[in-house]
């Protein structure tokens, strides 16, 4: 008789844990379009540029093998398969990252013992002999071709994801629009700026009811001192230090008020909905390739004419899911600056806001913003606006 040891029982004891448990996690992988013979999949393993895939996904685990597939009525097939991947925007991106070989590819998920298509295809990029449209939709570990997928799809045409992504920040009102044309203003939000000796941290408050506007700067970190500034509904100006109120030029007050205000703050994203089918910028861009943020697959957009010589827009990126603008990059005359939007929340009928910004000069961080609080024709205390 044999003897079962402790650790044998324990080893024993913990497979089938892992066997019954239902909270499997998620697993990705990407996989090409089926090709004929083994020798065309190994020269598409050979062609894909691996390593920079894994700088791509900051992820060194990622593996790439050739698999072989029965498919009804044509026999042996043969797929690229790229394996340990982490979440769909990864996938998404190994599997474009497949199609730069000429096939086209696709991702897939599996959870528990479901298997779903992510997105359907990416078109391959450069011929290769029966590499598109060929029953590829079906992962390999499945079998039958009569059960495949999506159809390969191409990268979406720019203005595609420019409309969808209007649909995703607006309304029935443009955002800016609905701003100016509210009443009451009310907007609040906490910005750190990096300084040369330190960084400075405010909370801002801020406030409009018609023309008169309220400003109130208080000090986090830094130095520095709180304040408020005050533009009277009848054009008079103050800021007040430490209990003293010292008269200021109402024009430049105004000025100086506008751009703590939102339209300022949030002048990329609200702006954005009116300048795609007016400002230049945002003209004759073509989608080159899709990105991972923070885990999720985003499409990226850039001038067809490559980037610009010396100012300009560099690059903008959507997410997927939800069409949201969630970076852009401008070329200015002082450098690179890249800004980012996290967050998305609405605050209006159909207005949506990030709530979390965050702006980069040459690669270095500016300023990162903190949305608290924006809201629109809402009832104010007149004392807000008040001569001190």
């Amino acid at each position: 008789m044999t003897r079962t040891t402790p650790r044998r029982v324990a080893r024993v004891l913990a497979l089938l844990a892992a066997w019954a448990s239902p909270a499997r996690a998620a697993e990705f992988w990407a996989e090409s379009a089926p090709v004929d013979s083994r020798q065309e999949a190994t020269a598409l393993r050979n062609e894909l540029d691996l390593d920079a895939l894994a700088r791509q996904l900051e992820d060194g685990d990622i593996s790439a093998r050739v698999v072989r597939r029965l498919v009804e009525g044509q026999g042996w097939r043969y797929v690229l398969r790229v394996e340990g991947l982490d979440n769909k925007a990864a996938t998404l991106i190994a599997a474009q990252a497949i199609a730069e070989t000429g096939v086209s590819a696709g991702g897939w998920m599996r959870e528990g013992d479901a298997v779903s298509p992510l997105g359907g295809l990416v078109e391959g990029v450069s011929a290769v002999d029966g590499a598109a449209g060929d029953g590829g939709g079906q992962p390999a570990e499945l079998g039958a071709a009569d059960s495949a997928g999506s159809e390969p799809v191409a990268l979406p045409p720019a203005r595609q994801v420019l409309r969808r992504a209007v649909r995703a920040h607006k309304g029935r009102t443009d955002p800016l629009e609905l701003l100016e044309a509210a009443t009451t203003v009310r907007f609040s939000c906490i910005r750190e700026v990096t300084l040369a000796d330190g960084r400075l941290r405010t909370r801002n408050r801020w406030w409009r009811q018609d023309h008169a506007l309220r400003l109130e700067v208080e000090i986090l970190e830094g130095s520095g001192v709180d304040s408020t500034t005050i533009l009277t509904p009848d054009n008079r100006a103050w800021v007040v230090v430490d209990g003293t109120a010292t008269p200021r030029d109402p024009t430049r007050t105004h000025e100086v008020l506008v751009r703590f205000g939102p339209a300022a703050v949030l002048a990329i994203p609200l702006g954005f909905p009116h300048d795609v089918d007016r400002a230049a910028a945002w003209q004759d861009l073509v989608v080159t390739g899709m990105v991972d943020w923070h885990g999720r697959p985003a499409w990226t957009l850039e001038p067809a004419a490559g980037p610009p010589e010396d100012e300009g827009l560099v690059s903008a990126s959507f997410t997927d899911d939800d069409g949201r603008l969630v970076q852009v990059q401008w070329r200015t005359s002082a450098g690179l600056m890249r800004f980012d939007f996290d967050d998305y929340r609405e605050v209006a009928d159909g207005m949506w806001i990030p709530t979390s910004i965050g702006i980069w000069k040459d690669g270095a961080p500016v300023e990162q913003v903190h949305i608290e609080d924006l809201a629109v024709d809402l009832p104010l205390e007149g004392a807000l606006f008040a001569d001190p």
